[in-house]
């Protein structure tokens, strides 16, 4: 999520204000410190235009997929 707002150029705040959301909700969501509720993750992506799959396999890392190799 991080990525996809900086990239956008949108500010954390403007960012978890049009997603319901406090600034220091989203900044433990963009750390990985919690995770986020079904329905900000579809606002997210309704935000930034991006498919639901799509954030989904932006959020794995390459060992994520250490089985396949």
């Amino acid at each position: 999520m991080l990525d996809l707002r900086e990239a956008d150029g949108k500010s954390r705040s403007e960012v978890a204000r049009s997603l319901g959301i406090t600034n220091g909700a989203l900044w433990k969501i963009e750390k990985g410190k919690t995770l986020p509720k079904q329905k900000t993750i579809e606002k997210f992506c309704e935000e930034f235009g991006v498919p639901l799959a799509r954030l989904y396999c932006l959020s794995f890392d390459a060992e994520d997929f250490g089985c396949l190799r």
